[in-house]
């Protein structure tokens, strides 16, 4: 016997050892490489699900705050047609307490004026929300 003929195995053994650690590390780089790109992806889904989420609460925000708007607008007509409605029956109300026209008055010119305090105020009134 050879004493090379031992040792080639031993040789062969090494290296199959080393080619073996490479593969071994180059899987563990790989699951590595595999887990971060994952947990990459992980990340950017919860990113663009609370990016979604964010929306959704912005888009029912907008929406209540225009029914909002649209109630105020609605309240402020109301108001506005109450007002007016009690101008006119404040009107009419002075108009009846109101000495009658004499015959000789011009009928094209202005109402004469309100003889009592409290009907110059309604008769005002009236011709500022007209």
């Amino acid at each position: 016997m050879s004493p090379t003929s031992p040792s080639s195995p031993r040789v062969t053994d090494a290296s199959s050892a080393t080619i073996q650690d490479d593969a071994i590390a180059q899987r563990t780089a790989e699951e590595r490489a595999n887990a971060a790109a994952t947990d990459a992806q992980r990340i950017e889904c919860e990113r663009v699900a609370a990016r979604d989420a964010a929306l959704a609460h912005a888009q029912e925000a907008e929406e209540e705050a225009a029914a909002a708007a649209k109630a105020r607008d609605e309240a402020a007509q109301r108001a506005s047609s109450a007002l007016a409605r009690a101008a006119q029956a404040h009107a009419a109300a002075a108009a009846a307490m109101a000495p009658p026209e004499s015959s000789g008055a011009n009928p094209s010119g202005p109402p004469p004026p309100p003889t009592d305090l409290r009907a110059a105020l309604f008769h005002h009134e009236a011709v500022a929300l007209l």
